[in-house]
């Protein structure tokens, strides 16, 4: 068999990979639940980040470490979507988004964090 087949079946599949992974980059989707911030992919969670993990919410800032910061962007522009979920433990505490609408998605996180803590007052209330 030539060996310059086996060269051009290799670029084909290593084209057909790479655009089938840029294409699942544009389908990660942030959903806020009543307990938990969730990064999903057609249904599945990829990763879910309680409301008590969540330290605070922040744009970016460049002059820090990116060793310490897990990407979950969507889009090859993030430009002004990117948002920072810095939770309390783990081994990366930092957490690149990039929803649509950057602000209304931090009001919809906040009030869904205030609503899960006044719940979970309430729940020690009777305790």
């Amino acid at each position: 068999m030539n060996p310059w087949l086996w060269v051009v079946a290799g670029l084909v599949v290593v084209v057909v990979v790479g655009g089938f992974l840029a294409w699942m980059k544009t389908r990660i989707r942030y959903v806020v639940g009543r307990t938990s911030l969730r990064i999903m992919c057609f249904g599945m969670t990829l990763r879910q980040i309680p409301f008590s993990e969540i330290e605070r919410i922040s744009k970016p800032r460049r002059e820090g470490a990116l060793l310490d910061t897990v990407s979950w962007v969507n889009t090859w522009e993030p430009g002004h979507r990117e948002m920072v979920v810095h939770v309390r433990s783990g081994w990366r505490r930092r957490i690149l988004i990039t929803p649509r609408h950057r602000y209304a998605f931090r009001s919809e996180l906040r009030a869904a964090m205030e609503k899960a803590g006044r719940a979970a007052e309430e729940e020690e209330d009777w305790g």
